[in-house]
Parts: structure tokens; sequence; C-alpha cells
């Protein structure tokens, strides 16, 4: 059984519990479209991490796709397009990387597991 529960104090989100992400039924998954529609944010606490392979057989892709198009090809690299030659760890493009490392290592935790 699904579980909603508004962030307290907060202005929008909420975290969703009693749903397996992977093995979701169709009543499951209107309560979660709804509740994304009215909260914005949603935390799925002790999920285990799906996987994201590029040939969208996993989870983490099916599930994602549910919302909409999965923008999937994105390339991270640390070799400017334009030049060929590698970044330098303090250009702007490098920062986002790391910083976005840093929220999915924070994220996840040493579990493998959305921690939020």
């Amino acid at each position: 059984m699904v579980r909603i529960e508004p962030f307290a104090g907060a202005t929008f989100g909420a975290t969703v519990t009693g749903a397996d992400l992977e093995r979701l039924s169709g009543d499951e998954w209107e309560e979660i479209e709804a509740a994304f529609a009215e909260h914005a944010l949603l935390l799925f606490p002790g999920q285990q991490a799906m996987g994201a392979r590029r040939d969208g057989e996993d989870g983490l892709i099916r599930f994602a796709a549910r919302f909409g198009e999965v923008q999937n090809d994105l390339p991270i690299t640390n070799i400017d397009a334009e030049t060929g030659e590698t970044m330098k760890l303090d250009e702007y493009g490098i920062q986002i990387l790391r910083g976005n490392e840093d929220w999915v290592s924070a994220a996840l935790g040493s579990s493998g597991r959305l921690g939020l």
C-alpha cells in the first residue's frame, strides 16, 4: 500500500513509502503520479539502486519514463568538445560534474540505497 506523507513545515515535497518502484500496479502509479502533481518533489526511501544502463532495460529508466521522455544521452566527460583537451578542475563543466557526483554520493550513501 502506497503511503504519501507531505514534508513537515515545507511548501512542497513528500515522502512515498510502501511501493516497489520496479513492480508498481496501475493504481499505485496513479497515486504516485497524483502525488507528484501535488507535491512536485517525491522521495522514495528504502529503494534499491535500480541501475542506469543506457539500453532502457532497467528499473530506473522504466520508472523515469513513466513521467515522460527520458533524456539519457548527455555526455559525461572531462574532454572539451571544441578543443579535445582535458578540462582543468576549475572549469565550469568539471565543477558541475563534481557537484553532481557529490549529490549522488550523498543521496545513495555507502549502502547504494537512496537515503534522503
